[in-house]
């Protein structure tokens, strides 16, 4: 039983321009695709299907096939279509079916980056059974078709788990029937199954909006250990903040000069700017990074406080700093040179000491929330 996946990819999109060439969270749609069939490792062989020669590298990269569409047979020029773009999947899959030597074939799209391995290889063990296996998101939404109601009644509310609404994600076929009924509607050619995938693994990128909430979701993902672990504890938190103008301020080393992201700083022309005052002196700040200057007189620092979304860490340019961390049964002491490390969620304060202005490099996330709370007592 041999079973083939093909990755189609076309150019020319307008609802997201050219979206199979956009980097998205820094890769192009179809790596991530790749990415996932790889690692899933179910099949007997891949082909990306496409008639544009860009593809071709991204093919070799990743070890697949390239298989080089005809424009006339579902592509730009498509017969079937009138000499213009297809819009239809059944042309080019004929085409690929007539010509590639297998018995079923997968369809799996560049435009649902979110597909996870083992939801391939649980789709792909069962498409044995049909002739016909679609993979769906369920989204469980009221859902309209040309003004219609398809899922839902006026007269009745019903529970929303109830309400399915399909968005079609990974699509499967036994060759023969989907051939012997080309002319007849092969997508739900003969006993057609349905095999259920996650709402996130069926987020599909069809419009800007749609991109916007992918790309979120993939960057997102990198910090998916923490999503659902914090919580509001109200007994002991005393504010919360993220206006580093306000919160800096109100630790005694308000924003004097705002002259970020130079091509080059350091600390002399750090110290031209502002002198011996305490204050806070962005180097870097931009979409993401939140990357400051901070210099402090002995016995001045921060309140007590945690970042629930980010870590963060300092590199200390002079004097010196006890940091308080809840869990360690010890202050850590940095001087110059030191750098200094501490995990999401973690509660610290840090506090120059000693008899010399300190100054360090605070490096975080722009925006990012300061849980400020009481302070533990230690044993």
């Amino acid at each position: 039983m041999k079973i083939v996946a093909i990755i189609p990819i076309a150019l020319g999109s307008t609802r997201v321009k050219d979206k199979n060439l956009l980097l998205v969270d820094g890769e192009p749609l179809v790596f991530y695709t790749l990415r996932a069939i790889n690692k899933a490792n179910i099949f007997d062989e891949v082909y990306i299907d496409t008639e544009h020669e860009e593809f071709e590298w991204i093919a070799k990269k990743f070890n697949v096939n390239f298989r080089k569409r005809n424009p006339q047979k579902g592509g730009s020029n498509c017969i079937k279509c009138g000499g213009k773009r297809c819009q239809l999947h059944d042309h080019f899959l004929e085409s690929f079916m007539n010509d590639v030597n297998t018995n079923y074939v997968v369809q799996i799209h560049t435009t649902s980056p979110l597909i996870k391995p083992k939801t391939i290889v649980s789709f792909v063990k069962e498409i044995k059974k049909f002739d016909t296996l679609i993979g769906f998101g369920n989204h469980y939404i009221e859902t309209l078709l040309g003004g219609k109601k398809v899922n839902f009644t006026k007269t009745k509310k019903q529970p929303i788990q109830d309400l399915k609404s399909i968005s079609q994600v990974l699509s499967g076929w036994k060759k023969t029937s989907f051939l012997a009924n080309i002319n007849n509607g092969p997508t739900f050619s003969g006993k057609v199954g349905f095999h259920e995938i996650s709402k996130l693994e069926s987020l599909d990128v069809g419009t800007m909006e749609e991109l916007f909430i992918v790309e979120a979701c993939l960057s997102h993902l990198k910090r998916k250990e923490n999503v659902g672990k914090q919580y509001l504890d109200t007994k002991r938190t005393i504010d919360i903040q993220r206006d580093l103008n306000e919160l800096i301020s109100e630790d005694g080393s308000p924003i004097l000069h705002n002259i970020k992201n130079q091509r080059k700083m350091n600390i002399k022309t750090f110290r031209k700017h502002v002198g011996m005052k305490s204050t806070a002196f962005p180097v870097i700040w931009t979409d993401n990074d939140q990357v400051c200057l901070i210099q402090q007189a002995p016995g001045e620092g921060c309140r007590y406080h945690y970042h629930p979304t980010k870590d963060e860490f300092w590199v200390i340019f002079e004097g010196t700093f006890q940091y308080e961390i809840e869990g360690d049964k010890e202050s850590t002491i940095a001087r110059r040179g030191d750098i200094i490390y501490i995990p999401k969620g973690i509660p610290h304060k840090m506090t120059c000491i000693g008899d010399e202005i300190g100054v360090r490099l605070a490096c975080g996330e722009n925006y990012f929330s300061h849980v400020y709370v009481k302070e533990e007592q230690r044993n």
